[in-house]
């Protein structure tokens, strides 16, 4: 994986890093797509074709998921630092010097050109399994980083639908706040001109008048609202800006599948298997990671053996006859042992830390795998919350829109005032709002359901396959 890593990125060069990231990212975590989740189940990006591109661009170029991307390239740059150790190793020195000797046993000073060089080789060949195992925890750190990205893309997209949805409502909210205020500014004109006809007194005119200062700063207030909703879905995208467009203004009514739901729910509990959470993957690496730091200590006071050959060359006095100077150059090759004894009880102490740390990991991964089928169980009871509240919305909305019916036909046959419709609309375009609300959250619930389970058709390429 390295090595197709360090071939990405000499195609690229270093500026496009994030890019060429995100490519090794998807080839570490992409394998067999699993079946995509039945069309029938409703998700917000099947309702508004526009999310879907967004969808795909936020998991690839926003500024959240280039983060989560460049710590998983570090981690798989350190898997290279841990198998150096495995590796042979070269160094030395070489000093060529001029020197003036002055000694005792000697009138003049002797001159002489000195040269001087080492230069070895080492191959560790067995320390106890040690180097295998540091190797192996550099893996797990890939690994661990690999889901930590898949995790921040999960959260990303399921942020990303509820704030594309959001905007969506709020959009409809500014349309509603327009109308208010324009009907506000007719009744204010109607008002003006009654006073200047002297029809009513100068205190009448306060109603309308406070009525188009309360209308107008709703009006700014939803347009804040919708402008910084658009911002935030921009954001989340890694987009520069979104066509206002495409921004459509109405949550359709969202279907309620309820039996498939449950057998997606039942399937994923009677699978035991951790797939698409990548929390509880997390968890279980993190168990096996510290157990190998674990094996690391335990085999840190124990001898390490390592093959040496090397060229060495250095000068020679000879005592018997000081105007002599030789120089002598060995070439050697051998077994080299090192061996730390005692380290003042610090691999001891490390190792009991260690055997601790496991023991709590282990908590922390029976404690998640105990919640897994808890949570989903939870969520599908949300849904149905979700689905009865949604119902009950639809069922008011439709109660309204039937007044609005029977008091549109009374004004048209001359039974009602006008004004007497516009009040009705406003209210129903209230009640409206809030059932685009809960069919919002319905269809919130249906995806973090989804997402939980690793069946996110917007995570395809990146949740490892189900086996």
């Amino acid at each position: 994986m390295v090595e197709a890593l360090k071939r990405v990125l000499s195609l690229v060069g270093g500026k496009k890093l994030v890019v060429a990231g995100f490519a090794v990212a998807c080839a570490c975590t992409y394998g067999q797509e699993r079946p995509l989740v039945d069309p029938a189940i409703p998700l917000a990006e099947r309702m508004f074709p526009p999310l879907a591109p967004l969808l795909e661009k936020a998991v690839r170029q926003s500024a959240r998921a280039i983060g989560s991307n460049l710590e998983f390239l570090i981690a798989q740059e350190n898997i290279g630092v841990q198998r150096s150790r495995m590796l042979p190793s070269a160094g030395g020195y070489m000093t060529y010097s001029y020197a003036q000797d002055r000694r005792l046993d000697r009138a003049d000073p002797l001159n002489a050109a000195k040269l001087a060089y080492s230069m070895v080789m080492t191959q560790p060949i067995f320390h106890w399994g040690a180097l295998k195992a540091g190797n192996d925890y550099g893996k797990l750190t890939a690994k661990i980083a690999e889901n930590n990205y898949g995790e921040t893309c999960r959260l990303l997209v399921l942020e990303l639908r509820a704030a594309y949805l959001r905007m969506v409502v709020q959009k409809a909210g500014v349309k509603r706040a327009q109308f208010a205020l324009r009907i506000a500014e007719t009744e204010l004109k109607q008002a003006e001109g009654q006073l200047k006809a002297g029809a009513i007194a100068t205190a009448e005119i306060l109603t309308p008048q406070r009525r188009v200062r309360q209308t107008q700063l709703e009006f700014e207030r939803a347009e804040e609202d919708y402008r910084f909703s658009r911002v935030t879905v921009e954001r989340l995208a890694g987009v520069e800006a979104i066509d206002e467009r495409s921004i459509p203004t109405s949550v359709a009514e969202v279907p309620f599948p309820k039996d498939r739901l449950r057998a997606l729910a039942e399937h994923f509990n009677a699978s035991e298997t951790s797939d698409g959470n990548y929390r509880l993957k997390i968890a279980q690496l993190r168990v096996d990671q510290e157990k190998l730091n674990y094996r690391i200590l335990d085999k840190a006071l124990r001898p390490k053996f390592n093959v040496v050959t090397g060229v060495t060359q250095d000068e020679v006095s000879y005592t018997g006859s000081p105007a002599d100077r030789a120089r002598t150059q060995s070439l050697y090759g051998g077994l080299n042992v090192t061996w730390n004894v005692f380290d003042g009880f610090l691999t001891t102490t490390q190792r009991r830390a260690s055997m601790l740390r496991v023991r709590q990991l282990e908590g922390d991964l029976d404690e998640r795998q105990r919640e897994q089928s808890e949570s989903v169980r939870n969520q599908m009871k949300q849904i149905e919350f979700a689905a009865r509240s949604t119902a009950m919305a639809e069922e008011m909305l439709a109660e309204y829109n039937l007044m609005v019916a029977v008091r549109q036909d009374n004004v048209t046959r001359g039974l009602s005032a006008p004004w007497e419709m516009e009040s009705v609309t406003i209210a129903r375009d209230g009640v409206l709002l809030q059932t685009m609300l809960a069919r919002s959250d319905f269809l919130g619930r249906i995806a973090d359901f989804l997402s939980s389970i690793g069946r996110d058709p917007a995570l395809q390429t990146l949740v490892p396959p189900r086996s």
